[in-house]
């Protein structure tokens, strides 16, 4: 069945030339598309972000949208490549853990591994297989090939390692996922995770000292340079310096391990 919307999520940068060639494969295979920009920042090869990205974004699009994600640092590898139905979304993307956290909220109900050489781009380069291999699988999936022509069928997509969070009877522990472009610690700790009245937290990154911290609802909530927690825009607590750069602040980053403690 045809489609009409495919996304496209990369750390090529915002002024890449390859982002480009990308889209004018896809059109050129497929005309009537709605080709829309996720992001081109992701930092480069930082699967993790990449994953973020797409588990923030994906369900805001209507079901049946082909995102294509390529952070891709294994490229020309025997890494594989995979087209992957998860919630009623697509994702062409390889298979290097960068579906991991859409996986982990919906599990995948088909995969198949790109290996149908009639549907890429010819001649392959090793270094770019986003444009020479999942751009024309998406716009040939878009135009309306069947999903199973694409390759064989596999069970699951790679996870990326150990991100659950640690939830006891007073404190959350987990981990800094991204820093986002003001600085802000984006985590993997919900505010299910805590009981519904608390009105400050006991902050320890990386095992440093622990510093008491308002839970707040928005930034504006307390002055300028003050370190907060809140929950932010994808449901996720995130520590912040209003106004200011907590990521700098702090000294943290993405993979420090965080612990917040009522």
């Amino acid at each position: 069945m045809p489609r009409s919307v495919i996304t496209l999520t990369t750390d090529f940068g915002p002024s890449s030339p390859y982002v480009a060639q990308m889209k004018g494969v896809i059109l050129a295979i497929h005309g009537d598309i709605e080709l829309i920009d996720i992001t081109h920042t992701i930092p480069p090869q930082q699967i993790l972000a990449g994953a973020v990205a797409l588990d923030d974004v994906y369900h805001h699009f209507p079901p049946g949208t082909i995102h294509v994600a390529v952070v891709d640092p294994g490229v020309g590898s025997n890494r594989a490549m995979v087209l992957a139905e998860i919630d009623g979304h697509f994702f062409v993307a390889p298979d290097n853990g960068l579906l991991g956290l859409v996986a982990h909220r919906t599990p995948p109900s088909r995969i198949v591994r790109l290996e149908a050489h009639e549907f890429w781009s010819h001649p392959i380069s090793p270094t770019f297989h986003g444009r020479d291999i999942m751009a024309p699988v998406a716009a040939h999936f878009a135009r309306g090939i069947e999903f199973s022509q694409f390759g064989t069928s596999q069970e699951v997509v790679k996870t990326l390692g150990s991100l659950d969070a640690v939830v006891t009877t007073d404190t959350a522990a987990g981990t800094v996922l991204v820093v986002d472009a003001f600085g802000n610690l984006t985590t993997n700790l919900d505010r299910g995770m805590m009981p519904e009245a608390v009105g400050e937290l006991t902050l320890r990154l990386d095992g440093q000292r622990g510093q008491v911290v308002p839970f707040v609802t928005t930034y504006a909530d307390r002055p300028d340079n003050q370190v907060v927690a809140l929950v932010g825009s994808s449901g996720r607590i995130e520590i912040a310096v209003v106004n200011g750069n907590a990521s700098r602040l702090l000294d943290a980053g993405p993979g420090s391990k965080i612990s917040l403690k009522w």
